[in-house]
Protein backbone atom coordinates (compact mmCIF):
# COMPACT_ATOMS: atom_id res chain seq x y z
CA UNK A 1 0.00 0.00 0.00
CA UNK A 2 1.08 3.45 -0.83
CA UNK A 3 -0.20 6.56 0.42
CA UNK A 4 0.01 10.27 -1.22
CA UNK A 5 -0.56 13.67 -0.03
CA UNK A 6 -1.34 16.88 -1.70
CA UNK A 7 -2.26 20.12 -1.20
CA UNK A 8 -4.08 22.32 -3.85
CA UNK A 9 -5.11 25.32 -2.98
CA UNK A 10 -8.01 25.27 -0.62
CA UNK A 11 -8.27 21.48 -0.61
CA UNK A 12 -5.88 18.37 0.70
CA UNK A 13 -5.73 15.41 -1.18
CA UNK A 14 -4.60 11.68 0.34
CA UNK A 15 -4.31 8.83 -2.14
CA UNK A 16 -4.16 5.47 -0.65
CA UNK A 17 -2.50 2.87 -3.39
CA UNK A 18 -3.61 -1.05 -3.32
CA UNK A 19 -1.42 -2.93 -5.02
CA UNK A 20 -3.63 -6.22 -4.58
CA UNK A 21 -6.24 -8.15 -6.93
CA UNK A 22 -7.87 -5.10 -7.58
CA UNK A 23 -11.83 -3.92 -8.02
CA UNK A 24 -13.95 -5.81 -10.68
CA UNK A 25 -15.59 -3.25 -13.56
CA UNK A 26 -19.40 -4.66 -12.02
CA UNK A 27 -17.96 -3.98 -8.36
CA UNK A 28 -16.32 -0.37 -8.89
CA UNK A 29 -19.99 0.48 -10.81
CA UNK A 30 -21.48 0.29 -7.60
CA UNK A 31 -18.40 1.05 -4.69
CA UNK A 32 -20.57 3.43 -2.75
CA UNK A 33 -23.78 1.27 -2.08
CA UNK A 34 -24.87 0.22 1.43
CA UNK A 35 -24.36 -3.43 2.28
CA UNK A 36 -22.02 -4.11 -0.94
CA UNK A 37 -19.16 -6.63 -0.27
CA UNK A 38 -17.20 -8.64 -2.06
CA UNK A 39 -15.92 -10.70 1.31
CA UNK A 40 -17.60 -13.79 3.13
CA UNK A 41 -17.71 -11.34 6.19
CA UNK A 42 -18.29 -8.14 7.09
CA UNK A 43 -21.29 -5.51 7.09
CA UNK A 44 -20.67 -3.68 3.52
CA UNK A 45 -21.01 -0.71 5.45
CA UNK A 46 -17.42 0.98 4.95
CA UNK A 47 -17.18 3.03 1.57
CA UNK A 48 -21.07 3.94 2.23
CA UNK A 49 -20.38 5.51 5.41
CA UNK A 50 -17.26 6.88 4.74
CA UNK A 51 -18.69 8.89 1.45
CA UNK A 52 -21.50 10.41 3.26
CA UNK A 53 -18.71 11.77 5.48
CA UNK A 54 -16.70 12.84 3.57
CA UNK A 55 -19.57 14.61 1.39
CA UNK A 56 -21.22 15.99 4.64
CA UNK A 57 -17.58 17.59 4.95
CA UNK A 58 -17.85 19.71 1.24
CA UNK A 59 -15.19 16.30 -0.11
CA UNK A 60 -14.96 14.07 -2.75
CA UNK A 61 -14.42 10.39 -2.07
CA UNK A 62 -13.45 8.47 -5.47
CA UNK A 63 -12.11 5.08 -6.09
CA UNK A 64 -10.33 4.44 -9.41
CA UNK A 65 -8.56 0.59 -10.94
CA UNK A 66 -5.81 0.67 -12.57
CA UNK A 67 -3.79 -2.42 -14.21
CA UNK A 68 -2.04 -3.46 -10.70
CA UNK A 69 -4.98 -2.27 -8.16
CA UNK A 70 -7.04 0.33 -7.25
CA UNK A 71 -6.49 4.05 -6.03
CA UNK A 72 -8.81 5.11 -3.27
CA UNK A 73 -8.84 9.49 -3.44
CA UNK A 74 -10.11 11.48 -0.63
CA UNK A 75 -10.41 15.53 -1.35
CA UNK A 76 -11.24 17.70 1.75
CA UNK A 77 -11.42 20.95 2.42
CA UNK A 78 -8.91 22.82 4.65
CA UNK A 79 -10.18 24.15 7.68
CA UNK A 80 -12.89 21.48 8.53
CA UNK A 81 -13.78 23.37 11.82
CA UNK A 82 -15.49 26.11 10.07
CA UNK A 83 -17.91 23.68 8.46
Amino acid sequence: MLLDATRAGAMVTIDVHDQETGISEETLDRIFDSFLTTKETGTGLGLSVAHQIVSQRKGRLSVARSSNGATVRVSLPLGLSQL
